[in-house]
């Protein structure tokens, strides 16, 4: 199955794949974005996308589906003689588009979220993390929270990260394991017990245990065990106590309305909350404009595996 390079993510490829076809996907240089492309020129969407078909392309990958380049004749023709020579009759379906995987994650929605409990304004924003106490009061909007009232995903499954300069927190996350970004802890646990724990996860008896053994494997194993930008603990980032029981100073605080909030300013040393939750964005990056460049403060979690859209305990 050949790739046109739209539309954007759908369906068929993963059909064609699950029916033992390989899908070529069209790789996209520069990514497609709404500064160049007319299709996401008028959405409310930070993203740039890679290729026709980024799941695919991270966690499927070969013999199933290979990347391309449309516009170079001599790639292509490599790449077709690479998959004649290995051509196989396998078929693969990943976990998360089987029956299994998708009552699954109906179960983990309706069975572990209230959505009732609490005013309708609070709706899922509120911050899943303890309130610190400090001395001097903080400065609350609508945003703040002074109390725990929602408990999933839990506040376990939370890492907040200070990324580099310009970053996205979709690749702050993904880079977690590096020191490129400055993982926020409290001055009792280091950053290396977190990411040990993650790259090695301990299989728990029970159900876990059993879905470990029953369920497809993973095809991509080096996208397994990286971290997600979770933006359900956004509300838990954009909280001056949080950070400040993390070890973040914050001397002076704004907010706005800008897809990079929260964020971390250097030239003014403030940290920038976000004033709207509609405006949380996982895939903001760049700059605001010309000239500055902001740190963004970032909710990152892992994964259960076969189940990206879950965190490890979220069953």
């Amino acid at each position: 199955m050949i790739g046109l390079g739209f539309p954007y993510e759908g369906p068929a490829p993963l059909e064609a794949i699950a029916n033992g076809l390989i899908f070529l996907n069209p790789r996209f240089d520069p990514p497609h974005s709404r500064s160049n492309q007319a299709f996401f020129a008028y959405k409310p969407t930070s993203r740039s996308l890679t290729s026709q078909h980024p799941y695919i392309e991270n966690h499927i990958g070969e013999p199933y589906s290979y990347l391309v380049d449309m516009d170079n004749e001599t790639q292509i023709r490599l790449t077709i003689k690479r998959i004649l020579t290995n051509i196989s009759n396998g078929t693969y379906r990943p976990h998360e588009f089987t029956p299994w995987g998708f009552l699954e994650r109906l179960n983990a929605y309706l069975s572990r979220q209230n959505i009732c409990a609490a005013p309708f304004y609070k709706n899922l924003i509120q911050s899943p993390l303890p309130i610190a106490k400090a001395d001097a009061p903080p400065k609350f909007n609508y945003l703040d929270v002074p109390s725990t009232t929602v408990s999933w995903p839990p506040a376990s499954s939370l890492k907040i990260v200070l990324g580099s300069r310009g970053k996205s927190c979709v690749d702050v996350c993904m880079n977690l394991g590096t020191s490129e970004h400055t993982l926020l802890l409290p001055s009792n646990i280091s950053a290396s017990s977190i990411r040990n724990k993650t790259q090695h996860p301990q299989i728990q008896n029970g159900y876990l245990y059993y879905r470990s053994i029953y369920t497809t494997p993973p095809q991509n194993l080096s996208y397994l065990y990286t971290f997600r930008c979770s933006p359900e603990h956004f509300p838990s980032v954009n909280h001056r106590l949080n950070l400040q029981h993390l070890g973040v100073s914050c001397p002076n605080i704004t907010y706005t309305t800008s897809p990079m909030a929260p964020y971390w300013d250097d030239a003014t040393s403030s940290c920038v909350f976000q004033a709207s939750h509609e405006w949380f964005d996982c895939t903001a990056s760049g700059t605001l404009n010309e000239s500055d460049v902001f740190s963004r403060f970032c909710p990152c979690r892992d994964a259960l595996p076969n189940q990206i859209s879950l965190c490890s305990n979220c069953l």
